[in-house]
């Protein structure tokens, strides 16, 4: 009994869906990690410092796209194929190119 509760206090991955996630700029925390909405993407950082980063589950075969993770209009975690990404790295978001220090895989 006592290991049944003690998992129910885990944070759930991803996060249940939450209206208040589709608007942009929303922040949440799950334990020491921040999540937020940046146009419709889905970034995340530990702690309250550092970058937010964009997360890249997988890659594409043709080693010019991957999938980055994004906030549909319930909240819900969802991924959005194709999302170029260059030789040196960089994942374009909105038109501008974020490097290396910006995603997370």
């Amino acid at each position: 009994m006592m290991q049944l509760s003690l998992f129910d206090t885990l944070p759930q991955t991803p996060p249940p869906a939450d209206p208040a996630r589709a608007q942009h700029g929303h922040q949440w925390k799950t334990g020491n990690w921040h999540h937020r909405n940046h146009h419709g993407f889905y970034q995340c950082r530990e702690g309250h410092t550092g970058n937010w980063r964009f997360y890249v589950p997988w890659f594409s075969n043709d080693d010019l796209s991957c999938t980055v993770n994004v906030i549909d209009d319930t909240g819900t975690i969802q991924h959005r194929d194709d999302v170029p990404i260059d030789a040196q790295g960089r994942i374009t978001i909105r038109g501008r190119k974020y490097g290396r220090a910006f995603w997370d895989h």
